[in-house]
């Protein structure tokens, strides 16, 4: 029985909360919000709203709402889940609706000018409304599917409600402790397989694969995921022979919906798969009432061999380190030795590779990266168009070479083909990111949290939104729970929220907390580097990592030694179009215009001659440096200028409107509207929205030539004398935590004669 709610409804309005409930309009609305519910959402709210500060069961809302048709309790939590999602959104993050295990539902928050009941303990059915009438016309189980998809679930970047699934890891019951790659590999077969049906959400790998090996209750990791379904199960394997016990437990009655178990050879594990995604589909429409077409059939039959060796290296990419994923890459082309025409094997390799690339987990050159992982995922992509993976690996190579807008068919390609696909939801954020269209990132990446919510890149890149919004308590909520995942990147991404205002010192006793926790990370080193350039600590940025880029020597006051390091960088990769851009800036820094202005004009033609926050045009996060640099070289050419304005203005305005107004020290929309006023003859108030950013924390390095076009302005030279006081002051309060008791000792040290000039001064 399809899941439905209710046609019973009150007529009058009433508050929940601070709400207003408009039944006859099935809306409820908030100052200048508005939301829409569906009628048989309104239906269960005006019940609930009824029966406030009750906890009412399952087969109440069962008798009371649908007495004359025969549904489950699916019906319920689905109208549940819609309601609550409707009071969520916008970071509305009360809990309007309490779930109270195995005994129903309550409405939590204050009810005011609700209605009374009918005589018969009802309430007052509404005028059927003109769509129910044409359904009751045409076939109601026919028209009103096809109308909802037609109206929700075509809608772009819109995350509806929908039954949701955790597919956990399946327990290795074999004696041999390194064949949980074969278990993993299966559950999360079966995982991929249910998140290309529509109408399921399911959780990604990442986050219900976080509960393996640890003693966690269904209900328990139910919550924490924010599901209505698990399917667990075990896998033992001996010799050619494979046995494999699958249920599914319906998390709000606890009460397994079905189970079975399979003994197969090796050879038939791809046909299990498809057994099992039938019985699945099955279970969740006989018991549950889901509309669901059918189970998609698994699209990559390969030999034994191949899959073993496959299964081997994804496991291996999921534990992102240098050293697995170089491992991860030989088992890849092994299972191609093995299946020359195995097309996940290629688009696995293929991100694999670009994953070892410099800044990511590796130190391969990124135009290196991208030449050997190219022609890889080109080859999945001929052999298997079918496959969301093969459009991830397609769209990571776009990404890497610049090309955001390249990126975005093959990325929309993989949802259309994996709806439930946080991956490429995540990387579809970033790619709007980086064309500047930031309400669609936000948008993007909010679905990626819903359907990844214990991944730790989701929740750094939530966090990191949410302190770009100058949303701090939530900011700091969501650390609590990012820790619980990786308090090495929890202390790294604290890091980032207590150095807001400038307090430079507090950022790099954050980071160094990281580096504590994981002394080999070689992001958190790099952050160092600039946390101690900010401080003036020149020893201490240029060894505390193997490898830096050329923008802590800026901020040093040294733009000739951020050149030369950028040569070095260019020398070992010329083809990277980020080398040639880093390249380009510090030319303009030190000075060398003519050499900078063809590399500028390059990077400006490949990024669509736009100017975003992050992507090509870009320095450190502020894209206003590049323009500076390009105009800095005495560009004649007045029309030029004026497009490098206006594109400047257009990115100011698309920040402001996403509300990301922070100031930090590495960006600042009033810095880059202060340089755009300079050039348009505003003078004072320019200087007024510089001397703003540098107050909130903005770092100007002081020596870069690009800067000359203020020099002469008293004011901009008392912003950089401010700037230098600011850094003396930090620099102080950082070392007078790390020169006595060093809490770090063993993990990192100030270089040699850091501690004792900073004493001899008197710790100033």
């Amino acid at each position: 029985m399809r899941a439905d709610c209710g046609v019973m409804n009150a007529t009058e309005t009433f508050k929940v909360g601070d709400w207003l409930v408009e039944p006859d309009l099935d809306r409820i609305s908030r100052g200048s919000e508005r939301r829409s519910l569906r009628p048989k959402v309104m239906d269960l709210l005006v019940y609930l709203a009824h029966k406030h500060g009750q906890v009412v069961s399952g087969d109440e809302l069962l008798d009371h709402l649908w007495p004359d048709t025969v549904v489950t309790g699916g019906s319920v939590y689905q109208c549940v889940g819609e309601l609550r999602e409707a009071f969520a959104r916008d970071g509305d993050d009360r809990v309007y609706v309490d779930t109270i295990p195995k005994k129903g539902y309550r409405l939590r928050v204050s009810v005011t000018g609700i209605g009374d009941e009918g005589e018969d303990g009802r309430f007052e059915k509404r005028p059927m409304r003109r769509l129910a009438l044409i359904a009751a016309f045409v076939g109601f189980a026919g028209l009103v599917p096809w109308v909802w998809n037609r109206i929700v679930v075509e809608a772009p970047m819109t995350e509806t409600y929908r039954p949701s699934i955790a597919v956990l890891a399946f327990d290795g019951m074999d004696d041999d402790s390194g064949s949980d790659y074969f278990s993993d590999g299966l559950s999360e077969d079966l995982l991929n397989l249910l998140a290309r049906i529509p109408e399921l959400r399911v959780i990604s790998k990442s986050s219900s694969f976080s509960f393996k090996g640890k003693n966690v209750a269904i209900p328990h990791i139910a919550e924490q995921l924010n599901v209505d379904l698990v399917l667990e199960g075990s896998v033992r394997r001996e010799g050619t022979r494979v046995r494999i016990t699958v249920q599914l437990v319906e998390v709000s009655s606890d009460t397994h919906l079905w189970s079975e178990s399979y003994d197969r050879t090796i050879d038939d594990v791809f046909y299990i798969q498809h057994e099992v995604s039938n019985a699945i589909v099955a279970a969740l429409k006989s018991e549950l009432g889901l509309q669901i077409a059918s189970a998609p059939r698994p699209v990559a039959q390969t030999t034994p061999e191949a899959r073993d060796a496959y299964l081997r290296g994804r496991h291996l990419v999921g534990q992102r380190s240098a050293a697995t994923l170089e491992n991860a890459v030989q088992e890849f082309r092994t299972a191609i030795s093995f299946d020359p025409e195995f097309a996940p094997a290629y688009a696995e390799l293929a991100i694999a590779t670009l994953l070892l690339s410099r800044g990511n987990y590796g130190d391969l050159p990124e135009s290196d990266a991208i030449g050997l992982a190219e022609p890889v995922a080109a080859r999945a992509l001929e052999l298997d168009p079918e496959l969301p993976e093969v459009h991830l690996s397609s769209s990571l190579v776009e990404l890497m070479k610049g090309r955001y807008d390249e990126s975005l068919p093959h990325l929309q390609r993989a949802i259309e083909l994996s709806p439930s696909n946080a991956l490429a939801y995540s990387w579809l954020g970033s790619a709007y990111d980086r064309l500047g269209r930031y309400k669609e990132y936000f948008e993007a990446t909010k679905i990626a949290l819903s359907l990844d919510p214990l991944s730790q890149p989701t929740l750094v890149n939530h966090i990191q939104n949410l302190i770009d919004r100058s949303e701090f308590a939530e900011a700091e909520r969501e650390l609590d729970k990012l820790a619980s995942v990786s308090p090495r990147a929890a202390a790294s991404m604290r890091g980032m929220l207590t150095s807001v205002g400038g307090n430079w010192a507090e950022g790099a006793i954050a980071r160094l907390d990281a580096l504590k926790i994981d002394p080999g990370s070689m992001q958190v080193r790099l952050i160092l580097s600039w946390q101690f350039a900010y401080l003036g600590l020149e020893d201490e940025a240029l060894s505390v990592s193997h490898y830096y880029y050329p923008e802590p020597l800026s901020f040093l006051g040294k733009p000739a030694a951020a050149l030369e390091k950028a040569e070095e960088i260019y020398a070992q990769d010329p083809d990277s179009l980020f080398a040639r851009r880093d390249l380009a800036l510090a030319l303009a820094g030190a000075g060398e215009y003519s050499r900078a202005r063809p590399l500028l004009e390059e990077i400006w033609e490949q990024s669509g001659a736009q100017v975003n926050r992050s992507g090509l045009v870009t320095r450190s996060g502020l894209p206003t440096l590049v323009a500076i640099a390009l105009i800095a070289a005495r560009l004649d050419d007045d029309a030029k200028i004026n497009d490098l304005l206006s594109a400047m203005e257009d990115n100011i305005r698309r920040t402001r409107e996403a509300g990301l107004t922070l100031t930090t020290d590495r960006l600042s929309v009033d810095f880059e509207e202060g340089f755009v006023a300079y050039v348009s003859g505003e003078r004072d108030r320019s200087l007024e929205l510089i001397s703003r950013a540098a107050e909130d924390g903005y770092i100007i390095a002081p020596e870069d030539a690009y800067f000359d076009l203020f020099r002469d302005e008293p004011v901009f030279v008392e912003i950089l004398e401010k700037q230098a006081r600011r850094q003396a002051r930090e620099r102080a309060r950082f070392l007078a935590v790390v020169c006595t008791n060093n809490p770090y000792v063993g993990v990192w040290e100030p270089a040699e004669g850091t501690c004792e000039r900073f004493i001899a001064a008197g710790g100033k």
